[in-house]
């Protein structure tokens, strides 16, 4: 699954970070465990004398030669600034709160805004899910036809598998980026 760090999906109003939807994440976690227990079983294969050829690709990369990425940027651009705003709205109430009592009037708009806030995460969350989701399934495609291609058994994300401490080292040559772009460009 290529993920897009510049098409971040939503936004965590406390550390005033991008965030990725709940689906995603659990996706990417099942993701990664099956990429953990491929790795155990190569490492069984490897003891018995077996080989597999392993790649990895910079999905970010490939996203972003997608036709869509543009307009997942701009969707993602426009959902950060309104949720950016209404959470800067909510963390000045919540301070606010935590400096004296609030008004009734205060509290009830606190409340207003931070189930609009909540409403309008998963509305974009939604937008940007179902907006990337054909870029996502065709840079996948694209990869596991390169794979394919190269006679490679595994490819992982370098970047999302390197945040995790999946991978720590691959060599340069197990870069299957460019011949994933050229079958995603129609090459």
């Amino acid at each position: 699954m290529g993920i897009v760090k510049a098409a971040t999906f939503g936004f965590d109003e406390q550390t005033g970070r991008a965030r990725w939807p709940r689906a995603w994440m659990i996706a990417l976690g099942a993701l990664t465990l099956v990429a953990m227990c491929a790795l155990a079983t190569a490492s069984a294969q490897s003891a018995d004398g077996a080989t597999m050829k392993v790649g990895y690709v910079d999905s970010q990369y490939l996203m972003s030669l997608h036709p869509l990425f543009p307009q997942i940027q701009e969707l993602n651009q426009r959902a950060q600034d309104e949720l950016g705003a209404l959470s800067a709205q909510v963390n000045e109430l919540a301070q606010l709160a935590g400096t004296r009592e609030l008004t009734p009037e205060e509290q009830e708009l606190l409340n207003i805004r931070v189930v609009t806030l909540d409403a309008l995460r998963t509305r974009y969350d939604s937008e940007l899910t179902e907006l990337a989701q054909p870029a996502i399934d065709e840079v996948t495609a694209a990869v596991a036809k390169a794979a394919q291609s190269l006679g490679i058994e595994m490819v992982f994300d370098y970047q999302r598998a390197h945040d995790t401490g999946l991978i720590v080292y691959a060599a340069p040559e197990t870069d299957i980026t460019s011949v994933a772009a050229g079958f995603l460009q129609g090459e």
